[in-house]
């Protein structure tokens, strides 16, 4: 609740000084725990997650530093031309939550865009379609199954019409 950090300070604020650096001692290691936990957790349900690696990108710009996994245009090809222990590679870019419309209803998605290899490295267990070339052709979108269910109930949503940012017509090939 709200009303925990005032008290956790208070408490805090009563401490000798070593208990205090105790307390943030103990903060900093959980929190350095938490970190290696989902770090080396992170791709544990992929089925090759030994085999899968992930590109990030980080910057500098003036004075601005951050980070991104987002895989632009020539990066993927450059690497798997120039590294030969790089079977396949794929890009992807997030777009985030993104309008969509069907013939039921208006929504938002978090969309995600790939290039056709993005299956051939991500064994995602795709249900239905065909996932070497459910992705070749800008109409083309994926959708997960619980999506699946919430805009078409139990019918099968291969070839169902979806029109994104509410123009522009994309075919469920998955």
């Amino acid at each position: 609740p709200v009303f925990c950090a005032p008290v956790f300070a208070q408490i805090i604020a009563r401490q000798h000084l070593p208990g205090r650096f105790d307390h943030a001692g103990a903060g900093i290691r959980a929190a350095r725990f938490s970190f290696i936990v989902f770090d080396l957790s992170y791709n544990s349900f992929l089925p090759d997650k030994e085999r899968v690696y992930q590109f990030w990108v980080y910057y500098d710009v003036d004075g601005r530093k951050g980070n991104f996994d987002t895989t632009f245009g020539t990066v993927a090809p450059a690497l798997k031309a120039d590294f030969p222990q790089i079977e396949t590679a794929t890009r992807f870019r997030r777009e985030g939550a993104v309008p969509f419309e069907s013939d039921k209803r208006d929504f938002e998605a978090n969309l995600v865009v790939a290039d056709t290899s993005f299956f051939d490295v991500l064994d995602l267990g795709v249900i239905s379609g065909d996932p070497h070339r459910a992705l070749a052709g800008k109409d083309k979108v994926m959708i997960s199954e619980s999506f699946a269910r919430r805009l078409f109930g139990r019918e099968n949503p291969v070839g169902k019409e979806l029109r994104y940012q509410n123009k522009r017509p994309v075919t469920v090939s998955g």
